[in-house]
Order: C-alpha cells, then structure tokens, then sequence
C-alpha cells in the first residue's frame, strides 16, 4: 500500500513551529539558517503567518538576512509547544547559561541580557499553563503607566495640563527634530516625551492621550516597535494603539 503523501506546506508550518519553540529555549540562537529547501519553505510561511520580521545588515557587497521571532511568533510557539518540553529545554537552557556566565566573564554581558529572557518565559509556563495574553499584558503595563507623574513636577497633586498647549510642544519637538535628523528617520516616544514636556508638568499618561488625538487628527503617524517584545526599553513610554505596541512617531505631512 502506498504511503500517503504529506503536504509541503503542512510539514513546512510544523518545522517553522518547531523552530520557533527552539528560539523560546535559546533567544540567541538564529532562525531558519541554512540554504536547504525545506528550511526556506519553513521560513516563507512564518514570515507570511506573522511569526518572524526579516532583518537584513551588508556585509562588505553582501547582504545578510536573518529572522526575528515576532509577539505573534512567541504566542503560537506557546500554544503549539508541549509545555513540557518547553520548561526543560529552558531550564536546561538558564543551567548551561549560569554555568558560562561563571566560565566566561568576557561574555558575561550578553549572556545576562539572554538569562533574562529565558527566566521570564521559564516562569510564565511554570505559573500558568495556559499561553499568557500578550496584548492584555501590554494594556495593563500602559494602564499602569498613565498613573505615572513626571519626575520634572514637584507638587504634591499633578494639575492637568492643557492639551492644546502640549499638543503645539509635541508638534514643535517634531519639527525641530525633522530639522536635525536625516530624512526618514523617526523619533522615540521616549526622546519625544523629553523633548516636549520640559516646559510642562505633564505626565506619561497626557502625553499618551494627547498623542492619541494628533494620530486621529493626522497630525502625527505612530510607528510600531518590530523587534521582539524583550529587546523592547523603556517600557513606559511605550504605547498600544490599534492592538500594536507604538515606540516611535512623526509628522503626518
């Protein structure tokens, strides 16, 4: 009787699943490298599915394209994975890490930024077993920071500040930084938030909600973070807008 024959797509979608529970147990290791067709077939469909972002850098006339594992990526690994096998290879992942950080101090740097990732998906499986939300856990850290006041403020009670006004600070910041920056390149909400409210006691929170109406007014365009959700900084200026996580803006002209 003649074996059936499997779809290359389906048994593509299950070797870009595999991988990408792999990349959960070792952030550090890279997708998809190889020139096999079976590997790049893999790595077509997690691109299509949202699962990864293509990074390319030159290389002398060479360009190099590698894959990062995307929110969407981590959240099907999670519901695709068996946890178990997940928990032990991170595990086993954060032992050999601790062990080289005692080893190589040379590399003790960046084998702490790569424990850190491992420890906190290591512990997120051990407490809950169902996948986490990634977009709740995003809306509660940007309810948290509109209860943030600005450091620059030193009254006991924050006074409102007036929208209008931290609007036109937020529009001036972004001229002035189109005058000192080179074309196409876009601002973080950070540098903004800086840059704008030194004149003003505003908090996070305002600076959020002002930034949400000059983006309805089509003043501003919000631009989303591509990288993996853990390489993310500075968390707090960080926002969620239309189910994407918002870190860089400009003008809308």
């Amino acid at each position: 009787m003649a074996k059936a024959k499997i779809d290359p797509l389906v048994a593509a979608e299950e070797t870009a699943i595999q991988t990408l529970c792999g990349s959960l147990a070792n952030p550090a290791e890279p997708l998809f490298v190889g020139s096999a067709a079976k590997v790049k077939l893999a790595a077509d469909v997690a691109l299509k599915r949202g699962w990864v972002s293509v990074h390319e850098k030159v290389v002398g006339k060479k360009k190099i394209k590698s894959y990062r594992i995307t929110p969407a990526g981590i959240q099907q690994a999670l519901v695709s994975g068996e946890v178990t096998r997940l928990v032990q290879g991170v595990s086993e992942s954060v032992v050999s890490s601790r062990m080289a950080i005692v080893d190589i101090e040379s590399r003790l740097q960046g084998l702490q930024a790569s424990l850190q990732a491992q420890s906190t998906v290591l512990e997120r499986l051990i407490q809950r077993i169902v996948p986490p939300n990634l977009e709740e856990i995003l809306l509660k850290s940007q309810a948290m920071s509109t209860t943030v006041e600005t450091p620059s403020s030193s009254k006991a009670f924050h006074e409102r500040v007036d929208q209008k006004l931290l609007a036109d600070e937020i529009l001036d910041a972004l001229e002035d930084y189109n005058r000192r920056s080179n074309p196409g390149q876009f601002i973080t909400l950070k540098e903004l938030y800086h840059s704008a409210t030194h004149k003003l006691s505003a908090s996070v929170g305002e600076f959020h909600e002002c930034l949400r109406e000059l983006n309805r007014q089509h003043k501003i365009r919000l631009v989303p973070w591509g990288s993996p959700m853990f390489d993310l900084p500075d968390e707090l200026f960080a926002m969620v807008s239309n189910k994407e996580v918002k870190y860089y803006v400009h003008l809308d002209k």
